[in-house]
């Protein structure tokens, strides 16, 4: 009776991460890295060699182009040029945040609220604090003296506030 082939002896079709980057001569983070991207799938079983195999080597004769990249820099200096870019504007913003000239939204959204509450209480009060001094008035010029008046303490008012 001839005896079975055992599977030892075929070429193994799933393996480790090692094991696939010795079989297709990369290093084991190349394969770290391209299933990170999301370019090779590990399974439970673990890699599939000539599905690895033929998206690696694929990408090797195209320069990858064909493939989705993931970063939007052409370069390592371009990503470190960014970097530094982001990291100078940080600091400036900080500089400008210590030195007085930005405040928190938080502090901004407060004033501001603050600032309409007062207006407008002042403006709803003023016929009521205007209305017995000028019920007798007959004078148009009069009642608006005694209106403007009130209108312009609660501006003063206002533009007090900081």
């Amino acid at each position: 009776m001839a005896e079975k082939q055992k599977p030892a002896d075929k070429e193994k079709v799933w393996v480790t991460g090692y094991q696939l980057a010795k079989i297709i001569g990369v290093s084991p983070q190349r394969i770290s890295v391209l299933k990170k991207q999301g370019r090779i799938n590990e399974t439970k079983r673990g890699f599939h060699v000539p599905t690895c195999k033929r998206i690696i080597l694929e990408a090797r004769e195209t320069n990858g182009k064909h493939l989705p990249v993931d970063t939007k820099f052409k370069s390592l200096t371009d990503a470190r040029t960014a970097h530094e870019t982001q990291k100078a504007k940080l600091a400036e913003l900080e500089f400008r945040k210590r030195s007085g000239e930005l405040v928190e939204k938080e502090e901004m959204i407060k004033f501001c609220t603050e600032i309409i509450t007062v207006s407008k209480t002042r403006l709803l009060g003023i016929g009521s604090k205007v209305a017995p001094d000028v019920a007798g008035l007959e004078s148009i010029k009069k009642i608006k003296a005694i209106i403007d008046a009130e209108v312009y303490d609660a501006l003063n008012e206002l533009a007090k506030m900081k």
